[in-house]
């Protein structure tokens, strides 16, 4: 975002942009150097912007505000660039198999937290039941180097997500259109607004969900103790302030969407840069060029596609067929119809 319209951002909302903390700063490179020797790469030192911080969080007077600003501008990027990836990304399933975070984790006393939030009542026969923290090997594996590296910072990871058994997905997009509709009652006309902000946040067919593939988790950072670090939004809201690089933030909550975001790079995971806290492995948005929000890697082949559910014992998946990968959960008349919406003439 150009320092000009965050400038009369700033006017128009009365808000206050204070000077880097250098000492806010040195202590993040430290972190970051630290992390980098332990992880074995290397990555850029973030570089604070040239027009400051807030000196205090926004309140939710003005996050609606700015949302009204910016929410639109930021949905219509993040669907941009997932229609990029759905044109350029080839997905070879490679069968790999499923394994739990929590046991994996546990056998090597590594520190972790979970969601003790059950699956949204949306989740079709899940809603109300106890998430199933699952991954493929090969994304458990770099979960746990970036909480192997974290711990020595005396940090932890607070796994919110990771694979969604069948239902759960198709729930949370029909869900994100009568929650977005709630809270804007005047887009109700205005189905271009509402489908590309749903769009944005949430997957709306097996193919564009990482979480349906068990390569995609949504995490966060936390102290030891359970604190968790600002971050300067809640899980799991939308709109513009979840993007990992929107400009109205305060030092502290910059400092833990870059922690986070350049944690996950080292470990081998890819961040989204729509949800603050959504990172994969070898699916669909892992496809997205590092640190950028609107490239796509030049020739990013992933590995794993939807599944349908898979063997606890075992961790054996049972794949979709391609055929239904591209299918949506819900066509857009039905959730038209569904919520009595229709579209701008």
């Amino acid at each position: 975002m150009k320092e000009i319209i965050i400038k009369e951002t700033e006017s128009k909302l009365g808000l206050k942009f204070v000077e880097t903390s250098p000492r806010l700063l040195n202590e993040l490179n430290g972190n970051i150097k630290l992390l980098s020797e332990m992880l074995g790469k290397r990555v850029p030192l973030p570089n604070p912007p040239s027009y400051g911080f807030l000196e205090t969080p926004l309140t939710s007077e003005q996050s609606k505000k700015i949302e009204g600003l910016f929410g639109e501008n930021y949905a219509e990027l993040a669907v941009n660039l997932q229609d990029k990836l759905a044109e350029s990304v080839v997905i070879e399933e490679l069968g790999e198999k499923m394994v739990s975070l929590p046991m994996l984790f546990q056998s090597k006393d590594i520190p972790l937290s979970l969601s003790t939030t059950p699956f949204n009542e949306a989740s079709g026969k899940w809603a109300g039941k106890e998430r199933v923290f699952w991954t493929r090997q090969s994304v458990s594996e770099k979960v746990l180097k970036a909480a192997e590296a974290l711990q020595h910072l005396e940090f932890m990871l607070h796994i919110e997500d990771c694979f969604r058994p069948m239902g759960v997905q198709e729930g949370l997009f029909s869900r994100r259109i009568k929650l977005l509709l709630e809270e804007h009652p005047d887009w109700v006309q205005d189905w271009k607004k509402v489908w590309a902000e749903a769009r944005s946040k949430t997957a709306f067919s097996p193919f564009m969900a990482g979480h349906k593939s068990g390569a995609a988790i949504d995490i966060t950072i936390r102290r030891l103790d359970g604190t968790p670090l600002p971050l300067g939004n809640k899980y799991p809201e939308g709109g513009a302030k979840v993007a990992l690089r929107f400009p109205f933030v305060t030092q502290e909550e910059w400092s833990t969407r870059q922690l986070f975001s350049l944690t996950m790079e080292m470990s081998g995971l890819r961040v989204y840069p729509y949800e603050n806290w959504h990172a994969s492995f070898g699916d669909l948005s892992a496809g997205i060029a590092a640190f950028s929000d609107i490239d796509v890697t030049t020739n990013y082949h992933g590995n794993y596609g939807p599944i349908k559910d898979f063997d606890p014992k075992t961790g054996e998946i049972v794949p979709y067929n391609r055929d239904e990968y591209f299918k949506p959960f819900y066509s857009e008349d039905e959730l038209m119809k569904k919520y009595n919406t229709r579209e701008t003439v």
